[in-house]
């Protein structure tokens, strides 16, 4: 559903609408208050600074296309008096969870009650979700009567669930399925004309939007799709655990999965993970390694390891030696390279991963191991083709995405029954390229948003491979004969 001015919810003494930049002041009157905090996985805010900066994350969530977070100030009397948040955590499972927190001179008169009940209807009723959750603090006998009464059931003790405050804390979980909704006497209004809310235009899931929730009636666009590279992921040393390095730089970024994403990440990241790190100084190149590099003015170490790392050597053009590599990837050099692999003097080339798909896999499992969300992932590297100049982004392992989309049904603008068959995963991996770039840029992870794509828990690089003939006698060898 498309509203032209924002979120707005009137309940019978409530209303939840949009976050607006100058509510730092009234956020901060309770913010500050440490009875406020002491079942909260935040601390009390320090200065008003704090919470400026809070809040500044909070609309720039708002602001994401498309929507998936519903950050809301809650209003009682006309005042600002706490503020709520409503998260779809998986648009493919129509899984949410929710929060809130509220003044202390506001407590004990059943507004959490009346909020946690307004995001229920808000969720299952707008946004179609078939599951909502929330935990709470097990010390918290308030909240836990808020949502009970809201309709949640507790489904069990979450040990050590959060990090607070140099501890491991426990958290109680509570759930809804749509189903066990009870019916409200008096239904929340959504009311998106009303005087409080701010201009401009969102995007919220399913009404108009509905293959985002059940794979129906897609009607995705260009301006749907969302990239984002993700900072702070650092050098990668060997024994690096991937998933959990990505883990801490989306958090530190205040990014939240759902399990809609695709997760492209540079080949280069994977191998130094994996120690697909090679000395030059260690290669000792034979007499055919060295034919070679006479021919193109390569190293011969460097062209020891192409020759190490092919099926077959296809041609060579120059300075450019076309392989197909020994996972059936053609390119140039069997995707052997110098750059980014450590400082020039260390004389040091890095290898592609043995099994991309199954690297892929790792960290697609990784991540849903810590994060409780299934993304798809596209382990990615710079390719070449022989008909055009220049490099583009191309994968070289799949974990969660199929490698083709072909739908069926389809039909053009006039009319005719159509059956397009994209290549998907490296449309997509081009995409994270242009992030990405060849040189310091330092964004190896790129989130992609938005993307239609079919999840494979079996998908395999290998199956969008059509591998080139094989020659009977290597390029290189034919020219020496």
């Amino acid at each position: 559903m498309t509203y032209s001015a924002g979120i707005c919810i009137q309940g019978a003494r409530v209303v939840l609408r949009e976050l607006r930049p100058g509510d730092a002041a009234g956020i901060y009157s309770y913010a500050r208050d440490p009875a406020v905090t002491r079942h909260t996985h935040w601390d009390a805010h320090a200065d008003i600074t704090v919470t400026e900066q809070t809040l500044a994350l909070w609309l720039a969530e708002t602001a994401a296309t498309p929507r998936l977070v519903f950050n809301l100030a809650v209003e009682h009397d006309e005042l600002l008096v706490g503020v709520v948040r409503l998260a779809v955590t998986s648009t493919v499972h129509r899984r949410g969870e929710f929060g809130y927190a509220l003044a202390p001179d506001r407590w004990g008169q059943g507004l959490g009650t009346e909020v946690a009940g307004l995001l229920v209807a808000f969720g299952f009723d707008t946004l179609a979700l078939h599951r909502i959750e929330a935990v709470c603090h097990p010390d918290n006998q308030g909240s836990r009567r808020v949502l009970e009464k809201a309709g949640l059931r507790y489904e069990g003790r979450i040990r050590d669930h959060m990090f607070v405050r140099g501890q491991w804390r426990d958290s109680l979980s509570y759930a809804i399925l749509a189903a066990e909704r009870q019916p409200s006497p008096a239904a929340p209004v959504l009311c998106p004309g009303c005087r409080r809310s701010p201009t401009g235009r969102t995007t919220v899931f399913p009404a108009e939007r509905p293959d985002f929730m059940t794979g129906e009636g897609a009607d995705v666009t260009s301006w749907d799709l969302t990239a984002r590279g993700v900072r702070g992921i650092g050098l990668i040393e060997e024994g690096d655990d991937l998933a959990e390095i990505i883990e801490r730089a989306l958090l530190d970024e205040g990014h939240t999965l759902t399990g809609d994403e695709v997760l492209v990440v540079a080949q280069k990241l994977v191998s130094k993970a994996e120690g697909r790190v090679v000395l030059l100084a260690d290669v000792a190149p034979s007499e055919r390694a060295r034919r070679l590099a006479e021919r193109t003015g390569r190293d011969p170490r460097i062209c020891q390891l192409y020759l190490d790392e092919a099926a077959a050597v296809l041609e060579v053009k120059g300075r450019h030696v076309v392989t197909v590599d020994r996972r059936g990837i053609k390119g140039t050099g069997s995707g052997v390279d110098a750059s980014n692999a450590g400082p020039r003097g260390e004389g040091r080339a890095v290898l592609l991963p043995v099994d991309p798909d199954a690297s892929a896999r790792r960290i697609r499992d990784g991540l849903r191991d810590r994060l409780g969300v299934r993304v798809a992932v596209i382990i990615s590297d710079s390719l070449g083709l022989d008909h055009r100049d220049g490099a583009y982004g191309a994968a070289i392992g799949l974990a969660g995405i199929r490698h083709l989309e072909e739908p069926d049904g389809e039909r053009d603008l006039y009319g005719n029954p159509a059956r397009p068959v994209m290549n998907r995963v490296d449309e997509l991996a081009s995409t994270a390229s242009i992030i990405m770039g060849q040189t310091d840029a330092g964004l190896g992870v790129v989130v992609i948003r938005g993307a239609s794509y079919t999840i494979d828990e079996n998908a395999t690089i290998q199956r969008l491979i059509v591998g080139p003939p094989r020659p009977d006698v290597d390029a290189d060898l034919a020219h020496d004969r």
